[in-house]
């Protein structure tokens, strides 16, 4: 295995708490065992669990058994504003497009969880859970980042987070062709352009 290394953030990380909605400063890390994933690079080996939607039923995933494009998204948690926010956008995408672009999300939260989050919201495009390590793999895994001082810059909450991003490969490797990877998980990734790479694949 790898050494693991730890890449930084350079920006703050904004973070609102309720019901005050006190703005926060916290500095995060993205721990990886290689380089950031980046354009052109070939995605690592990504498997997870989900329930088949239609028989409620647990089932392996593998993105090396999915062909064409994809739309990969990952988020932390769905539950708060900002991730369900991505997911209503990812299945708006996937309603229009799911023929020709296959739309799928991760999380860190169990199966169970993401079953009834997709239930409850009328999602049909796969949630998939991932674990700590592949988070790893992905360079979507957030660490508090160490001051000077030796103590954490963020809420301890973060520890084994996922960073939110937003991926469009293709072809047999999975070669990235768009990334969009935000400092502020606040935010929202740029679905339109996205999109138009995603449309450019498939005509290909």
């Amino acid at each position: 295995m790898a050494v693991e290394q730890t890449v930084g953030f350079n920006d703050a990380f904004e973070v609102f708490h309720e019901p005050t909605g006190t703005k926060i400063v916290e500095r995060l890390t993205v721990i990886t065992r290689g380089k950031k994933l980046q354009r052109r690079d070939s995605i690592s080996p990504l498997v997870g669990a989900t329930f088949d939607l239609s028989s409620g039923t647990l089932k392996h995933f593998d993105l090396d058994d999915v062909k064409g494009t994809v739309m990969l998204g990952f988020v932390n948690e769905f539950g708060s504003p900002d991730c369900n926010k991505q997911a209503n956008q990812m299945e708006e995408i996937h309603k229009t497009h799911g023929s020709a672009i296959t739309i799928v999300e991760f999380s860190k939260q169990d199966q169970k969880t993401l079953f009834k989050f997709a239930k409850e919201n009328n999602i049909s495009h796969p949630l998939v859970s991932i674990d700590h390590e592949t988070a790893i793999d992905m360079g979507v895994a957030l660490e508090p980042e160490i001051g000077p001082d030796g103590i954490e810059l963020a809420d301890k909450f973060w520890k084994g987070a996922l960073c939110r991003m937003l991926v469009v490969a293709g072809g047999p490797q999975k070669i990235v062709e768009f990334i969009d990877q935000l400092v502020d998980q606040a935010q929202q990734p740029n679905y339109e352009a996205a999109l138009i790479v995603a449309k450019s694949l498939t005509s290909q």
